[in-house]
């Protein structure tokens, strides 16, 4: 998946540069600069979340029918299913001259009328790009923060609002990994879990999305302590969900 990405970029950087040999270089130069740095970005957001579709196929595969792991994976997967599309469609904004050049013209969009698809409306509605709130922090012994991003929503909270919200819970989730080692099941592995800030600074649905480690208590126990996560400042308009990956054991 990872040479697909890539074959992606490079097809994007040839469009970009396509029509550029005829202009002057000066005065396109800032301009290309900045297109391919958006456009790196975008490889770097599908990458990762392409590799944790793969994870998550992994995990579909190995667990029973039925079983929360297998429920988890497969709302991982449209997850990222989501996300995948979402960033698809940015892509064009990284490039708009480009674009109109191999078009030749402006994109037009047309409308017709037909019955409403409330998923479709809701796959289709653009959404701010992922934003990235930290990355590589110790929030505990054992804890760590391999990636902690918004992957939705059309609300803007700053970032150490977000943070300071984590850290408050790192102490409960850090003691759930040493519950799980006195037990004698010393594991290292990733967990992914993810919640929503509405409008009014309420912390709602948060859930463990994938779990590489643990047992049933320990997956309770972590549930447990996401539910005291506590924001109490408003996203500014609307909404916000993050996701955060945690790596247990190997900080």
């Amino acid at each position: 998946m990872k040479h697909l990405v890539s074959s992606w970029l490079a097809s994007a950087v040839l469009l970009l540069s396509s029509g550029a040999s005829a202009q002057d270089p000066v005065q396109v130069e800032g301009r290309i600069d900045a297109e391919l740095a958006c456009l790196r970005a975008k490889q770097e957001q599908l990458g990762q979340a392409m590799t944790r579709m793969e994870e998550a196929r992994r995990q579909l595969r190995s667990s029973q029918r039925g079983s929360p792991e297998h429920r988890d994976a497969a709302r991982a997967i449209a997850t990222m299913e989501e996300r995948i599309t979402r960033l698809l469609r940015e892509t064009s904004t990284c490039l708009p001259e480009a674009a109109e050049r191999a078009s030749g013209r402006r994109l037009e969009v047309v409308y017709e009328s037909g019955p409403r698809d409330p998923v479709a409306e809701r796959v289709a509605t653009p959404n701010p790009p992922t934003q990235e709130v930290e990355r590589g922090t110790n929030i505990a012994d054992g804890v760590r923060i391999v990636l902690g991003e918004q992957t939705d929503g059309t609300g803007r909270l700053e970032a150490h609002h977000v943070q300071e919200a984590f850290r408050r819970v790192g102490g409960r989730i850090s003691a759930c990994y040493d519950v799980l080692v006195d037990r004698g099941t010393f594991e290292r592995g990733r967990a992914i879990v993810s919640f929503r800030v509405e409008s009014g600074g309420r912390v709602i649905r948060p859930r463990i999305e994938q779990l590489g480690l643990g047992d049933g208590r320990f997956r309770q126990c972590l549930q447990s302590a996401l539910g005291g996560l506590r924001i109490g400042v408003a996203p500014v308009g609307g909404f916000a969900e993050y996701s955060y990956t945690l790596s247990f054991g190997d900080s």
